[in-house]
């Protein structure tokens, strides 16, 4: 009479054991659809943070180039005169800075009209003392328009309109690699509900 082989796979299985398997097949078949439709989701995302950091940077790369343009075309069309600082305006603190001052200047057009002008920037200390005298450069053909000869006035707009982009690039970059990249899939283990049963020989 023949022994009964009981390291036979079909041996072993049990009605239950199928049932069983197809449970846990289900639920890895459920879990791998979460985790596609996650990625798939998470891509798609990383694809449109992206794109937008750089159409952001971009559009103020261009606003910073005719910026940077007119300032230039102003500098060779507008005229210089002298302007007195006859206030410091106060401007409330905010997150990021305490109470600063901006100057407020008058000066006369060529025709010896008066204005007055505000500044643009405040800082503290202030950038002028009341009574100083101070060059400006304003429009002859719209004397209101005025800025004072100074390098943040002249070009703090620009450097902010170009420095800007220099964060928003590598940031949006990284966000497109990263979505299309591929990610190495871990090793697991050749794991079975079959091979996960202990096998005992017995004679």
């Amino acid at each position: 009479r023949t022994s009964p082989n009981y390291n036979d796979p079909d041996f072993q299985k049990k009605p239950e054991d199928s049932a069983l398997d197809k449970y846990e097949k289900g639920f890895d078949k459920a879990i791998n659809a979460a985790n596609t439709i996650h990625n798939a989701g998470k891509k798609i995302a990383y694809i449109f943070m992206g794109l937008f950091f750089f159409l952001t940077g971009g559009s103020l790369l261009v606003w910073g180039i005719f910026n940077y343009t007119d300032r230039v075309k102003e500098l060779d069309t507008y005229v210089k005169t002298t302007g007195t600082v006859v206030e410091l305006r106060e401007v409330p603190p905010t997150d990021n800075s305490g109470v600063t001052y901006k100057p407020v200047y008058i000066y006369k057009d060529v025709n010896g009209k008066e204005f007055r002008h505000e500044s643009n920037h405040s800082s503290e200390p202030p950038a002028y003392n009341v009574g100083e005298k101070l060059e400006v450069f304003y429009d002859k053909n719209n004397p209101n328009k005025a800025f004072e000869n100074s390098f943040l006035s002249k070009w703090g707009g620009s450097i902010i309109l170009f420095s800007v982009p220099l964060v928003l690039f590598p940031v949006g970059l990284w966000m497109l690699v990263s979505a299309f990249r591929r990610k190495k899939r871990p090793i697991q283990d050749n794991y079975s509900p079959q091979n996960s049963r202990s096998h005992v020989s017995i004679g």
